[in-house]
């Protein structure tokens, strides 16, 4: 399985030190993951909004990750795909893959989402993608599951402002609820599955 991941989703796990544990919940290896090549020079500007910290273990994470180019060849896929309001990293990303039979692609970009969902003249692209596509909120709720609520509310807590989902889910901060927060997350993943449609990977 491989699985492209884009700067958004990727920031909010380095920031709450969580990439480990995604990669483990959705059974892909660092080795198995695509970020663009551009990725490393966006990523190195985004302190201000995530802290030092998650700027390096999201550098580090580069490192090891394959890396998508800006390569010509892309260009013919891109412009099929292309959707009003899609910046062009998530295009490339989409683009790349489409060249794979089977692969996940882990996306912080709702906007993106939303956009290619509503789009009537990339259905194929769409029927390429469904139940593949990986959101923030479902990749938190797997964790919960696997190492725990206490162990996932520690990390998310304190960075919780960088994510408009994480701080109304972790809004109380660590007087949170196993309850209150995944009511939360599953209230926000089953409005995102109306907005999108049958794009997202989720267990309902």
């Amino acid at each position: 399985m491989k699985c492209l991941i884009d700067n958004d989703i990727l920031m909010c796990l380095a920031a709450f030190d969580l990439i480990e544990e995604a990669l483990d919940v959705i059974q892909v290896t660092v080795h198995e993951t695509f970020v663009l090549q551009s990725a490393q020079y966006k990523i190195a500007k985004l302190s201000k909004g995530y802290g030092t910290d998650a700027v390096e273990r999201a550098l580090e994470f580069v490192k090891s990750a394959s890396k998508i180019s800006n390569n010509p060849t892309y260009f013919e896929t891109v412009s099929r795909v292309a959707v009003d309001g899609i910046d062009a990293g998530e295009l490339m990303l989409l683009a790349e893959s489409l060249d794979h039979p089977v692969i996940l692609l882990a996306t912080g970009d709702k906007r993106f989402l939303k956009a290619f969902a509503s789009s009537e003249t990339h259905a194929a692209a769409r029927d390429h993608l469904r139940r593949r596509v990986v959101c923030l909120e479902y990749v938190v709720r797997l964790i919960i599951d696997r190492h725990g609520f206490e162990y996932v509310r520690d990390r998310i807590v304190p960075q919780r402002e960088c994510n408009t989902s994480m701080k109304t889910a972790f809004g109380s901060g660590r007087l949170a609820t196993l309850e209150n927060v995944l009511a939360s997350l599953e209230y926000k993943l089953r409005e995102l599955v109306e907005e999108t449609g049958d794009l997202l990977l989720t267990d309902f």
